[in-house]
């Protein structure tokens, strides 16, 4: 079964074996999945854990994402409740890297609706990897340089390695 469309139906079935066995196989499918990235995303919430598990793994193997899926990414980065998601979602964007410069300004705006330190983390890190343009990274070492009043220590030294990079 590697039929593309069908396995992302299958995320949604009604039988765990079935949302299992179709995470599983776009995890084995590595790149060749990166147009389910999005229905991916939502199968990491799902009450299983061997679906959020093969879900992951499928996102960990995909390269950059569609740049049909960046709206939805971005959308995701700023609304999702899940945590997981939101990290996953970032670090796809960040695959893009410096052809994910575009989305800069528009991922930069979504700061406040970020609490979780370790999506905070993630998220300093994809902004790191899209900014290309010199007011972009003077734009990314202020807020490194907010960060580095967080109270959590992992923002503080990621805000610090990346102020040491850029």
């Amino acid at each position: 079964m590697n039929d593309i469309p069908m396995l992302v139906a299958a995320l949604e079935a009604e039988s765990v074996a079935d949302r299992r066995r179709a995470a599983e196989s776009l995890a084995m499918l590595a790149e060749q999945s990166r147009s389910a990235a999005i229905p991916l995303l939502h199968a990491v919430n799902d009450h299983d854990e061997g679906v959020r598990n093969w879900a992951t793994e499928a996102l960990e193997n995909l390269g950059p994402p569609d740049p049909a899926d960046t709206d939805s990414l971005l959308n995701l980065v700023e609304t999702s409740a899940e945590n997981d998601v939101r990290y996953l979602a970032l670090v796809l964007l960040g695959r893009l890297e410096a052809g994910g410069s575009v989305f800069f300004d528009e991922l930069m705006a979504s700061r406040d609706s970020i609490q979780a330190p370790v999506v905070l983390v993630q998220y300093l890190k994809t902004l790191s990897r899209l900014a290309t343009e010199n007011v972009q990274r003077q734009r990314l070492q202020e807020m490194c340089l907010r960060e580095l009043k967080h109270a959590d220590p992992r923002v503080q030294a990621v805000s610090e390695r990346l102020l040491a990079s850029l």
